[in-house]
């Protein structure tokens, strides 16, 4: 059960929606995800070798926009800043194990070790956003579906009726 901001208690539902058939979803007139009025928000899409898309619009409601932002925020850090130490990590890793087979640092394996292990964590850590999307039930893409989590039940069954050719997938919570 989720709690509208008018006090109106309804049944949440997932609402999975497949990106090859997402051009052609009718959506409904309310949004599936928040309330008020639906607006189109970007959702951001993993790295896809059949798409140049990096964004996908969808229709959801207020609150929702928020949700997204901080997963973007949290994937661009990761991609911009997390990922360039990561290489650096590693390449200083492979640098003292290589100076310590030639013996001319001590304890080189001992400090390459622990330097890769630091980059094998932070590359753990891109794992952090999807955590996060999925923690706060804000809309995201994975496994090649457009996952709306704690969509309006109602809402979601005319989106299916809309869509007679079973492009949108409901999901009992």
């Amino acid at each position: 059960m989720t709690s509208e901001p008018s006090g109106q208690h309804r049944n949440s539902v997932d609402v999975r929606i497949s990106l090859t058939d997402l051009a052609a979803v009718q959506w409904p007139a309310r949004p599936l995800v928040g309330g008020g009025e639906p607006a189109p928000v970007e959702v951001p899409l993993p790295r896809l070798a059949w798409t140049r898309a990096t964004t996908v619009r969808v229709p959801v409601g207020t609150g929702v926009a928020e949700r997204i932002a901080t997963v973007t925020r949290l994937q661009k850090l990761y991609e911009y800043v997390v990922i360039p130490v990561i290489a650096l990590l590693f390449v200083l890793a492979l640098l003292f194990l290589v100076l310590d087979w030639s013996d001319t640092v001590s304890n080189g394996r001992t400090v390459g070790g622990v330097l890769g292990l630091a980059a094998f964590v932070l590359v753990l850590l891109g794992y952090g956003p999807r955590v996060v999307a999925a923690v706060r039930k804000a809309p995201r893409v994975a496994g090649g579906e457009l996952l709306l989590p704690s969509a309006h039940e109602d809402v979601a069954r005319e989106a299916v009726a809309l869509n007679p050719s079973g492009i949108v997938h409901v999901h009992s919570i």
